[in-house]
């Protein structure tokens, strides 16, 4: 998915205010027990601290089929709307062309065109929030964290808080990881690494203070522990690839996820797959075109 995709999306940002709920999710506390639903993906990690995360979910072309049918209704409805205003502005404009200034009380309103239409992106319902939370173990601020989603191709979108329209936060827009969720596995992320807070306040606070990424996934390595209660469940390593730009829907502040040996890296703006030397491959359609 090229640059251009966020600029795009810009008008979308602006006046849905992406104000969805986030996919219905299980996050597991640190007694209950855990049973397998073969209907449902889970996903694992470790954390050096409790912050709330986004992922998002890929559009299925199902979902994009059916979001499309609905944007097409949505679209023909508003063109109406359009038109009666503009015959009412029409009409007013007649009714004031002999009488004394100001008559007109009706503003022109703006037509409806497929470019200009804003509607929630496909993929409005597809976020998981992975909250503080409960979590699935803690011990000091090391914490684990376990989630049942949808199965699906997920991307890390960032440490990012959302409240209804509201939010605050990084987004990783210009470059982030995916990976995949299957029905029956829990996939292992590995560890979720997030700097100090007296290191984001230098790097905010200094131009030429180093680059420091506000999270950080380190993939699973064989020295990473697994809670007990993970033996004998079907626990898999997650299969990183590269992520390319995303949009930024909640107009947070944009960062991007540090280069990863194998699986990503940059060239200037330009994010790599390191796997193959080439650009990652293309998201789902983010936009819905």
């Amino acid at each position: 998915m090229r640059f251009w995709t966020i600029f795009a999306t810009a008008l979308l940002v602006a006046l849905v205010q992406f104000a969805a709920t986030a996919e219905a999710r299980n996050q597991f506390n640190q007694t209950e027990a855990i049973t397998i639903d073969p209907q449902k993906a889970y996903f694992f990690f470790r954390a050096n601290d409790r912050r709330e995360l986004q992922f998002v979910r890929e559009v299925t072309p199902e979902q994009l089929a059916t979001w499309r049918a609905a944007r097409a209704q949505a679209l023909a409805r508003a063109v109406q709307s359009y038109e009666l205003a503009a015959r009412r502005y029409r009409d007013e404009v007649e009714y004031c062309r002999d009488r004394p200034q100001p008559c007109i009380v009706l503003e022109r309103p703006t037509p409806v065109t497929d470019a200009n239409f804003a509607y929630p992106p496909p993929e409005a319902d597809n976020f998981v929030s992975v909250e503080r939370g409960p979590q699935f173990t803690r011990v000091g601020d090391d914490t684990t964290y376990l989630v049942a989603v949808p199965p699906g191709s997920y991307v890390f979108y960032g440490p990012l808080i959302r409240n209804g329209a509201q939010a605050a936060g990084f987004c990783m827009c210009m470059g982030s990881l995916r990976f995949t969720a299957r029905a029956g596995q829990i996939v292992d992320l590995g560890e979720i690494r997030f700097p100090d807070q007296d290191v984001l306040n230098a790097r905010a606070s200094r131009p030429d203070a180093p680059r420091t990424a506000t999270a950080e996934i380190r993939p699973y390595a064989p020295g990473m522990t697994r809670p007990d209660r993970l033996a004998g469940l079907p626990v898999v390593a997650a299969e990183w690839r590269a992520a390319d730009k995303m949009p930024n829907y909640f107009g947070v502040l944009i960062d991007r996820h540090p280069a990863v040996a194998g699986v990503l890296r940059y060239e200037r703006d330009r994010v790599i797959d390191d796997r193959t030397g080439s650009d990652p491959v293309p998201l789902a359609p983010l936009d819905g075109r």
